[in-house]
């Protein structure tokens, strides 16, 4: 599984837990990527539930590692490789 692709299904899997733990959207029924660009490593993500659309995400892959590391509270890199 190439980087881009652990990064896509993080986003997508965050995405998914915002809406359902810290909105409390249980209608959320979908979280997908719909589209995906290597070259600048925007993913779009359709969502459908209370609302519905689309989101578009464009982080740095250092920003998502931050970010990754800063939800799970371990800075052990084999620890943080299972989220990605």
């Amino acid at each position: 599984m190439s980087n881009y692709e652990r990064y896509s299904r993080f986003i997508v899997r965050s995405v998914d837990h915002i809406f359902k733990n810290f909105l409390n959207d249980s209608t959320i029924e979908e979280v997908y990527e719909a589209q995906s660009s290597r070259v600048d490593r925007k993913v779009a993500i359709e969502i459908e539930g209370t609302i519905s659309g689309e989101l578009i995400i464009n982080l740095p892959q250092k920003t998502l590692g931050l970010i990754t590391r800063r939800m799970v509270q371990n800075d052990n890199p084999r620890a943080l490789k299972k989220y990605y």
